[in-house]
């Protein structure tokens, strides 16, 4: 056989091998990219031992995703005051307060609305079986014995079921609503910075805890009820952290501070991830909110971002699934909602409002109060109009 009559046979024989080469090199690199497909998707749904849903995936936590539309929205109140309004425990009372200063609350039960105090008076806090509703005097603020950047103020109470109204303690003016009671019946209150001014509390007795921080402070109960946790800003160094205050004397109190630029802690979940609005993540961000989980052990905060800001946000609250967030935006005709890491934003009111500053759950998830500003021609400025509207769960 000559050379040139072989020629054809060898090159048969080697476009063969080279056909099944290349068949195990494709067989070989799909199962490696299916290996490694396979690790990746097991690992981005895998985040501190908790199960996180893609965003574009068919849910697969324990947490049934809420479906939820708005119903029709329900006016309140009229030229309200530039104070949050914040409903009682019993999800049926809505705190607020009207421009001229004095205290409502709206019975959803009687669709009406109630006198509690008058102008001057500031709304804290409503007491965890919602029987009591604790506010400030503003309008009898006082220095302490020595000038500082506080000053004292007289804390109300108002008991709902006999309309009684009574001045039991004195703390500072900067004290929020959101750390006044301990979350059980304790009837505990956490009152920040100590007065020098004191007075003699009378029945019903209640337990008071002062801070013992330098500065005023005040924000959050942990689930355990062990510890407060809020904003701390330094006097003299005008350093901001977020702190951790242990109700036990004996442990100390842990400082933390956020990786951001600019930030503010707004609220607390029930699983004790923080939320805070941060800016300055990016060159050309705005600001994001971003939900944070504490790290005591290290004392730090690992943050991801939830909700990026085309424009600012002007109230945020989340239900109690812990996952379900209703929110409003600058420059946005709707109050929205949205499963963090699920589905798109919607909007859930039935028609177009020029958004306010304020949006809040109830705790049972029935109602969510926002508020809408229009232009008044009488008095020929912006003023605040309060709506509810009813949550409705598929």
């Amino acid at each position: 056989m000559t050379h040139n009559s072989i020629a054809p046979y060898f090159s048969a024989i080697k476009q063969r091998k080279l056909q099944m080469t290349h068949k195990l090199y494709s067989q070989a690199l799909l199962l490696f990219c299916f290996f490694i497909f396979t690790i990746t998707l097991g690992c981005s749904n895998t985040q501190d031992g908790e199960t996180v849903p893609p965003a574009t995936s068919t849910p697969v936590d324990t947490v049934k995703p809420l479906t939820i539309t708005g119903g029709e929205e329900i006016l309140v109140a009229e030229d309200i005051s530039n104070h949050n309004p914040f409903w009682c425990s019993n999800d049926e009372i809505l705190i607020y307060v009207v421009r001229y200063g004095s205290i409502f609350y709206y019975d959803t039960r009687k669709k009406k609305s109630f006198r509690i105090a008058d102008h001057g008076n500031a709304p804290l806090a409503c007491s965890p079986d919602g029987k009591w509703l604790v506010y400030m005097d503003r309008l009898n603020m006082r220095y302490h014995t020595e000038p500082t950047t506080d000053f004292a103020a007289d804390l109300w109470r108002y008991e709902f079921k006999t309309g009684k109204k009574q001045k039991f303690t004195i703390t500072t003016s900067s004290i929020e609503g959101s750390s006044l009671f301990k979350p059980d019946k304790s009837y505990t209150l956490f009152l920040g910075k100590r007065t020098h001014e004191q007075m003699e509390m009378p029945e019903p007795k209640w337990k008071i805890l002062w801070s013992r921080q330098k500065e005023s402070f005040s924000g959050f109960w942990l689930k355990d009820n062990s510890a407060i946790i809020g904003d701390y800003q330094t006097a003299d160094t005008r350093e901001n952290s977020i702190n951790i205050e242990p109700i036990d004397i004996t442990k100390e109190i842990i400082s933390l501070y956020p990786k951001y630029p600019n930030y503010y802690f707004f609220m607390l979940d029930t699983k004790d991830r923080v939320y805070i609005k941060a800016s300055g993540i990016m060159r050309t961000d705005n600001s994001h909110t971003v939900r944070c989980r504490l790290n005591l052990k290290d004392k730090d905060l690992s943050c991801e971002p939830i909700l990026f800001d085309k424009f600012t946000i002007h109230s945020f609250d989340i239900l109690s699934d812990n996952e379900t967030i209703v929110f409003n935006r600058y420059g946005e005709d709707c109050l929205k909602i949205k499963r963090i890491g699920w589905d798109a934003e919607k909007c859930i009111t039935s028609r177009p409002h020029k958004m306010g500053f304020y949006a809040v759950a109830s705790p049972n998830d029935r109602w969510v109060a926002f508020t809408s500003n229009h232009f008044s021609t009488e008095y020929r400025i912006n003023i605040s109009d309060l709506h509810i509207i009813e949550l409705k769960t598929k």
